[in-house]
């Protein structure tokens, strides 16, 4: 792992394969594995005999009197693939948050196979300019638009059948509670639906 000759390794600081800004880091996670008697376990930024980073997890236990039994699992490919994952997150967040057109993730609720009213799991800001509403992550539609099951029920067949059979759709409806008109377009997403709304 450390791409050295375990004569090079013996009897020397382990310390020297920490990077120089993870070293107080690994002096503080050392003398916690050696003031507690359970394992403990840390994500840490080391460097091969050659300089090369990479990341690992330390997992130590204390065996004696300043002494710990120590494993470590080179975690790189992990590591890079959570890094990767977060940038894109971040990405993801910012296109739909910067977004001119107004879209909400919501999920659709069925009782015996009909839906009956949709949590809004999120929305952006061009959303909530464009229909007035504000704060509405987590609340149901019925709750933030009173009414609209009764006024617009086929908003809700057309959200029911997008969420189950995965097939997109465009509708053009008018909410009365709002006076206003809506062109909005319906996606599958894994946990429930992408709405766009102009």
């Amino acid at each position: 792992m450390l791409e050295t000759d375990k004569r090079d390794i013996k009897n020397k600081p382990f310390a020297r394969y920490v990077t120089d800004d993870k070293a107080d880091s690994f002096y503080l996670y050392r003398k916690k594995v050696l003031e507690n008697d359970t394992k403990q376990t840390l994500s840490l930024k080391m460097k091969k005999a050659d300089g090369t980073p990479f990341y690992s997890q330390l997992d130590a236990i204390k065996t004696g009197d300043q002494q710990l039994r120590l494993s470590v699992s080179d975690v790189t490919v992990r590591r890079e693939s959570e890094e990767a994952l977060e940038r894109s997150e971040k990405l993801y967040h910012s296109l739909f948050e910067n977004m001119i057109d107004g879209y909400a993730y919501c999920q659709i609720l069925f009782n015996n196979g009909r839906p009956y009213d949709f949590v809004y799991l999120h929305v952006n800001g061009a959303f909530e300019q464009l229909t007035g509403l504000k704060d509405v992550g987590g609340k149901l539609v019925t709750e933030v638009i009173p009414g609209i099951r009764e006024s617009n029920p086929e908003l809700f067949e057309i959200y029911g059948r997008v969420a189950l059979n995965g097939k997109p759709e465009k509708c053009e409806v008018y909410l009365q509670a709002l006076s206003k008109w809506f062109f909005s377009l319906c996606l599958q997403s894994a946990k429930g639906l992408f709405c766009r709304c102009l």
